[in-house]
């Protein structure tokens, strides 16, 4: 009887809640008021219930631009209104979301000398206030580029616009020391749907120019003639993610599926359709030994049309076939591979954690959590694979070139910043011959943050 007296006061209590009148925000010291009063929009007035805390904190977690976020509610003592009050503690603007580089000693399976590349990308977050993101992302050495995108949401929406544009210099298809400009160019719009998915799509025109060259003047070689056209490339794009929320994980899964095309302009009239798919699982084996097994699947496929002759599928470094430099395999063959096959597996284990230690503040500037950490030792012994080939009905038939290679991997995590480096030390165990190194007991080496998680 006393348990139904209760329930009745509380549904009643309930039927009789105030609304909420007011969101006070507290500690964005960056970010705009105006633009979390969007974020919460459709909240403020409702009615006020133990849902409206929970629906407050997902709303503004779905920003990214917090560390940590309360919600205080507070009733009215004049009425029976509620005012919410919610403390924030924004994250860190500048975020540097990948380093990476490669040393190789053979290129060819020759003897060429050791060369090195490095590439960077680097985010600016919550730009004016307004949760708008800069993203810059550049490499040096043979294939040059530098690239921005500027990242805009529709208010406090789902809804997002993606814009950028990227320029440089890669080896032309002729030799691999002569370098052709080209110019990228984007315009994406997405939404996303709920916390782990979003659907994208984007046109982007492409600017490209090839040089031909011809021994001249005592026998130096010289630019006879070049070839430029634009092509207009359309894609939509689908992406799935989830984990335990660890780092780095046991669990996770991961999806990325994109369809693209040259249909609206393509260059020699050779339009196609191409598949290209992202597939990554990580399960675990020992919760207490945090050991777990980490498989990576990539295809990228042709499935209708043709490619043109500057439209090579190329693969090799440190986010394809460890082993290889880049854009190494294929690159002598005279036939044009449409199609490719990636894989990757891993059994990652972990080594140690290190005592806590303090940066004596030097990297607060990048996240407040390094003035004292405790980073870990991870390491993961892979095998990787890749194939690339002509035609889908009968790959085995076709031209084609295969590699594969082992290695041992090494990895330093912060796990407060959910970030990593990583060294990799890859041997090359088959291959096409052309493609294979001569001394294959010397390791690739390939550096960078850690990708997969």
């Amino acid at each position: 009887m006393k348990v139904a007296v209760f329930i009745i006061f509380a549904l009643l209590g309930f039927a009789n809640a105030g609304v909420i009148d007011t969101i006070v925000f507290l500690g964005n010291e960056k970010t705009q008021d105006r633009y979390l009063q969007r974020v919460v929009s459709h909240i403020s007035g409702t009615q006020y219930s133990a849902q409206s805390d929970t629906a407050i904190f997902k709303a503004l977690e779905r920003t990214r631009l917090f560390s940590h976020i309360t919600v205080v509610p507070s009733k009215n003592q004049h009425n029976d209104n509620f005012s919410i009050f919610v403390a924030l503690k924004e994250r860190s603007n500048f975020s540097i979301t990948d380093i990476g580089g490669g040393l190789n000693n053979t290129e060819f399976g020759e003897n060429s000398g050791t060369w090195v590349h490095l590439n960077f990308s680097a985010v600016y977050n919550n730009l004016f206030g307004l949760n708008h993101r800069l993203r810059f992302r550049g490499q040096i050495w043979r294939d040059r580029y530098f690239g921005a995108d500027y990242f805009l949401p529709v208010g406090a929406s789902p809804y997002f616009f993606d814009v950028g544009a990227l320029v440089g210099r890669r080896p032309s298809l002729v030799f691999p020391w002569e370098l052709s400009p080209y110019f990228n160019t984007n315009f994406g719009f997405g939404r996303r749907i709920g916390d782990n998915q979003l659907i994208y799509t984007e046109t982007m025109p492409q600017y490209r120019k090839y040089n031909f060259l011809e021994r001249r003047n005592f026998g130096r070689w010289e630019v006879f003639d070049s070839e430029e056209f634009w092509e207009i490339y359309q894609r939509i794009y689908y992406r799935f993610s989830i984990n335990d929320g660890n780092y780095p994980p046991l669990f996770a899964s991961f999806a990325g599926v994109g369809l693209s095309t040259n249909k609206i302009m393509a260059h020699e009239n050779n339009e196609h359709w191409e598949l290209s798919v992202d597939l990554r699982q990580s399960v675990p084996i020992s919760q207490r030994a945090r050991h777990s097994f980490f498989l990576r699947a990539r295809p990228r496929l042709t499935v209708s049309g043709e490619r043109n002759s500057f439209s090579r599928l190329l693969t090799g470094g440190q986010d394809f076939v460890r082993g290889w430099g880049n854009e190494v395999l294929g690159s002598r063959d005279t036939v044009i591979f449409e199609n490719l096959f990636l894989g990757t597996a891993e059994y990652q284990f972990h080594i140690l954690t290190f005592p806590a230690m303090r940066m004596f503040g030097w990297l607060s500037w990048y996240d407040e959590s390094m003035r004292e950490f405790s980073p870990k030792l991870t390491g993961a012994i892979f095998f990787d694979g890749g194939h690339l080939f002509n035609e889908i009905q009968n790959p085995q038939e076709n031209p084609n070139v295969s590699a594969a290679s082992v290695g041992l991997s090494l990895r330093v995590l912060q796990c407060r910043m959910r970030l990593g480096g990583q060294i990799d030390f890859a041997w090359q165990v088959a291959g096409d011959e052309k493609y294979l190194n001569r001394n294959r007991g010397i390791p690739i080496i390939h550096m960078g943050f850690v990708s997969q998680f």
